[in-house]
């Protein structure tokens, strides 16, 4: 993944340094590049879930499943004699707790907050498939295109999943899905050896993965198809030329799948947008937009504050929700009503005038440092 988001920023910062509207600026630097993950990737080491990692002096840490994507974890530290829970994306299931594991006892609490401002009501998978076969004939009918945002891990994955099904309970024709998203393919193959589902997903003659840029160019010829492809928040990726030759046309629709984060143009669309502006072009938008909740699996409301109150003792210093965007009222007032992170453990944490500038990699000095840890609600 690291080497596929390398390779698209320096064909989006190439692309966008080529616009009109940017003749005679400095030109867009990429904030990695491909050499920069090539070093990064002699740091990495595999660990599994619910073992205790000693990493000297008292300080160690333990992953343990989120049940959000496949290799999705929260983190249990320990550093200077405390012990910290951070949550990273949690699941609806909420996090797997380890046996033997002291589950409690935390002095610092940070918890992801996606969902945190609402309740969501659950959706029978079948009932999910439902809404997605009538999406595929309501648009199909009239001879448009569906264009499926998802990204390309676990959520491409779970909506060829449903079309596969859809297929085989001859709900749905023989319709033509695209999968144009090479970094889909591969996380496809990495899911099926690691969460086999009973379904062949590389092998369906009604699913075609593109490859080339060439492939990804023909699919703006064709109508009547069914188009996934990433990112699943428009910011990049293949889907922004897919929504330039369709976002015109009254017959095509576009189905959101996953959470849209304010200020990108997948929530600029979802908000009824009548122009957008895509690789320097002015889009007049025509389809239809739709958005399809049940395939996004962030935590709710109910299963963070379930998990929260597990994780947090009443005797903790401090927790704090992290939210993708502050109109979340969990963002604005943390769980425990406080937030004192201590700036020795989280020094860019502690405090919004404490942040560090981000730097590229390739410039930092010294030793590569220690990638954050990502730990359950």
């Amino acid at each position: 993944m690291l080497l596929d988001a390398a390779k698209l920023q320096a064909v989006d910062s190439e692309r966008r340094s080529r616009r009109p509207d940017r003749a005679g600026l400095k030109a867009f630097e990429p904030l990695y590049s491909v050499e920069d993950v090539a070093a990064c990737l002699g740091f990495l080491r595999a660990t599994r879930y619910c073992y205790w990692y000693d990493l000297g002096k008292g300080n160690g840490f333990r992953l343990r499943d989120t049940r959000r994507i496949v290799g999705s974890a929260s983190v249990e530290l320990k550093l200077a004699g405390q012990r910290i829970l951070v949550s990273g994306d949690v699941g609806n299931g909420g996090a797997i707790c380890c046996a033997g594991a002291e589950l409690g006892g935390y002095d610092h609490v940070l918890c992801e907050s996606t969902y945190g401002n609402r309740d969501r009501e659950p959706v029978l998978v079948s009932d999910r498939r439902e809404q997605l076969a009538c999406h595929v004939e309501d648009v199909l009918d009239r001879g448009g295109n569906l264009l499926i945002l998802a990204f390309a891990v676990e959520r491409t994955q779970v909506v060829l999943e449903d079309f596969v099904a859809l297929f085989e309970a001859k709900r749905l024709g023989p319709v033509n899905v695209f999968v144009d998203s090479p970094l889909a393919e591969r996380v496809t193959l990495a899911t099926m050896r690691q969460r086999p589902s009973g379904y062949d997903l590389l092998d369906h003659p009604n699913l075609c993965f593109t490859h080339e840029v060439a492939d990804s160019k023909k699919l703006n010829r064709i109508t009547g198809a069914v188009i996934l492809a990433g990112s699943g928040i428009c910011q990049g990726g293949r889907i922004r030329p897919h929504l330039l030759r369709n976002l015109p046309f009254r017959q095509s629709r576009v189905l959101l799948v996953g959470y849209q984060v304010r200020g990108t143009l997948g929530a600029v669309l979802r908000d009824g947008a009548h122009h957008v502006r895509i690789s320097g072009y002015d889009v007049a938008v025509k389809a239809e937009i739709r958005s399809l909740d049940p395939y996004s699996t962030h935590a709710d409301r109910s299963s963070c504050s379930i998990g929260s109150k597990r994780a947090l003792p009443t005797k903790a210093r401090s927790s704090s929700c992290i939210a993708k965007q502050n109109h979340s009222p969990c963002y604005q007032r943390t769980l425990a009503g406080r937030s004192n992170l201590p700036q020795s453990l989280f020094p860019s944490l502690a405090a919004p005038g404490n942040r560090r500038p981000v730097r590229s990699p390739s410039k930092l000095d010294g030793p590569a440092p220690t990638p954050a840890l990502a730990l359950p609600c």
